[in-house]
């Protein structure tokens, strides 16, 4: 299962990386290589962009330096590492980890990019994804499930794992607002995903989108909308 769940994973997000300059609409082709990479981003700072290849034939995270065009591999274990997300700072990147032979599951790990020291924040005793850094660096929030997906958050020292949402419909996908006050996430089953909203403080949900397939949030950098995907269009919506 382990093995299928990697290869959707990698038919699902298989792209060339390149990156467009809005004002000028021109494209520059960043890899070009018989390789598949995927789920990239930019760096903090803007100077790097860190991306997954299955260069030695697994998933690795690796980084292109966009002034030099060098290229950095973090990690190249035997497991597959996928998702990476970069800390507030830029000196961490937390990411997902699969062993097969360990059996079923995904684990998060956090890694100091200057160093290359990493470590393992949660078990992988289920599929643990999509990491997400808190605005002060100091939490991480992701969902987690093997069928139905909940959403969770724990320290970037592996204390105070608290479970987030526990439901009937799956949870995916959390963003935090600029504040870090709120998140939001996708929940629901099947072709039907509304936007939601949480205080933190309280737990209080709130439900601001519905009829859709919707998914993929981000918050503007005032907080008060949300961006997200909804059936191959881009939507905004007041929070």
């Amino acid at each position: 299962m382990a093995n299928k769940f990697l290869i959707l994973i990698a038919c699902a997000a298989v792209f060339i990386l390149a990156f467009v300059f809005l004002s000028g609409h021109r494209e520059t082709r960043l890899t070009s290589d018989e390789w598949e990479e995927s789920y990239a981003s930019f760096s903090p700072d803007g100077n790097s962009i860190s991306f997954t290849s299955n260069t030695d034939g697994n998933l690795d995270i690796w980084l292109i330096n966009l002034s030099t065009r060098e290229y950095k591999q973090l990690t190249w274990d035997a497991s597959s590492d996928w998702h990476p997300s970069w800390s507030p700072d830029g000196k961490l990147m937390a990411f997902c980890s699969i062993d097969p032979s360990a059996g079923n599951g995904s684990a998060i790990w956090i890694l100091n990019i200057s160093t290359g020291e990493k470590y393992q924040l949660t078990r992988g005793t289920s599929f643990d994804r999509a990491p997400a850094f808190s605005p002060d660096g100091k939490r991480l929030a992701f969902h987690s499930g093997s069928g139905i997906d909940d959403l969770w958050m724990i320290g970037i020292d592996g204390k105070n794992l608290t479970q987030i949402t526990s439901s009937e419909t799956s949870e995916w996908g959390v963003t935090w607002s600029p504040d870090g006050k709120m998140i939001a996430f996708s929940a629901g089953m099947n072709e039907t995903n509304n936007i939601w909203t949480m205080e933190l403080s309280t737990g209080k949900r709130h439900q601001i989108t519905s009829g859709g397939n919707d998914w993929r949030p981000s918050w503007s950098p005032d907080g008060r909308q949300i961006v997200f995907h909804r059936d191959g269009d881009i939507w905004v919506v007041d929070v």
